[in-house]
């Protein structure tokens, strides 16, 4: 009883504190996540292990880069990302702050990366980092700055696309993300070809306009499939999810755009 207890005293604890983290203001254009990013990549999550850390969770990413668009970062260089939020399997806990992005072993990514300010040794002292966290980058803007990227297979192109569970009602999981990525990548959720994000080229068609979201309003769920990929569970998703993608390639051009102008 008193492990209960204790555990049911810690998650509540976990919940209160994870409200913290949650974003708030506009979205973010292109322009803007280019330049408070000190690093930004394509690049595949090949580690995550999640721990404790100042009585929250925070996942432990490790990452190869696949293409370098910004930063310090070169072709296969390895990056390690502390983020807040993660899952546990010893005691089985898990925590989710509202807008910090998640990652699955094996996901395809392009990220834009903030480096922390360096540390003074008085404040190394008054608060030791065993873990890593405060030396870690953060991903800007939450998970404004984080994208998946998938085969397209009616296309036979890579596509980069941005889904935020929380705004479709669904709590974030690993398998969750797996099989959104493979309905995205086998178009088994309805999708839009076009660019996701704002930019301030006044020469670009897409100057002043609102934001796309790679999301919907309408809550989704999704079902392991047959052994061709996931299925989308119409029946507990209501109406089908529509996603905006963008071809790899044009996304990478006008990040790169964006960075020199």
């Amino acid at each position: 009883m008193i492990g209960k207890i204790a555990v049911a005293a810690l998650i509540s604890i976990m919940t209160m504190s994870s409200y913290a983290l949650e974003r708030s203001g506009p979205e973010m254009s292109l322009d803007r996540l280019a330049s408070e990013s000190d690093d930004i990549f394509v690049g595949n999550v090949v580690n995550k292990k999640a721990s404790f850390y100042q009585q929250n969770i925070y996942t432990q990413y490790t990452l190869q880069v696949e293409q370098p668009m910004k930063g310090r970062y070169g072709k296969g260089e390895t990056v390690v990302v502390n983020q807040a939020g993660g899952t546990l399997q010893s005691p089985p806990i898990a925590q989710h702050p509202i807008g910090s992005p998640e990652m699955f072993h094996g996901e395809r990514v392009a990220l834009f990366l903030k480096q922390p300010l360096p540390r003074t040794p008085a404040e190394q002292k008054r608060n030791p980092d065993p873990a890593g966290v405060l030396s870690s980058p953060q991903i800007v803007g939450f998970n404004q700055g984080k994208f998946t990227v998938v085969h397209d297979k009616q296309s036979d192109r890579d596509v980069v696309f941005r889904f935020n569970p929380e705004q479709n009602g669904i709590l974030y999981s690993d398998k969750m993300m797996q099989q959104v990525a493979q309905a995205v990548a086998t178009r088994q959720i309805k999708t839009t070809s076009q660019s996701l994000l704002l930019t301030n080229d006044p020469a670009s068609p897409l100057y002043k306009k609102d934001p796309l979201e790679a999301t919907s309003q309408d809550a989704a769920a999704l079902q392991q499939g047959s052994a061709q990929g996931a299925a989308f569970d119409k029946k507990t998703a209501g109406n089908v999810t529509e996603i905006p993608i963008q071809d790899l390639a044009s996304f990478e051009a006008q990040v790169n755009a964006a960075v020199n102008r």
